[in-house]
C-alpha cells in the first residue's frame, strides 16, 4: 500500500518509488513501471537508455507521473519484464497510436 507525502511517492514502509518511462517520439503517451530506486532501477535505465539509442524511444526516469504532463498518457505496467519487453519495441511500426501529423 502506498500513499502520497509532500509530492513524493511513499510506500507505508517509507520507501522513495520511481517511475522508469519509455516514450517514442512518434507515439502519443508513454509506458512505465513503479520501481524502488537503487542499483536495479539505475542498471535497467542505463541498458535500456543505450539499447534504445537512435530508435526515437527515449527512457527517463521520474518521481511521479503527475508532475511530467508532456509524457501523458501514462501506461503505467505491473510487470518489469513486461515493460522491458514493450519497451524495446516502441518503434514498430504497427504502433496504432501514433501522433497526428
Amino acid at each position: 500500500m502506498s500513499r502520497e507525502k509532500s509530492g513524493v511517492r511513499m510506500t507505508l514502509g517509507g520507501i522513495c518509488m520511481a517511475y522508469i518511462v519509455a516514450k517514442n517520439r512518434d507515439i502519443r503517451g508513454c509506458i512505465a513501471v513503479e520501481m524502488e530506486p537503487g542499483n536495479r532501477l539505475n542498471g535497467l535505465d542505463e541498458y535500456l537508455s543505450e539499447t534504445v539509442l537512435g530508435t526515437g524511444t527515449q527512457i527517463v526516469l521520474i518521481s511521479h507521473p503527475d508532475a511530467y504532463h508532456e509524457y501523458a498518457p501514462y501506461e503505467i505496467l505491473t510487470s518489469e519484464e513486461e515493460f522491458i519487453r514493450r519497451a524495446l519495441h516502441m518503434d514498430m511500426p504497427d504502433r496504432t497510436n501514433r501522433k497526428s501529423a
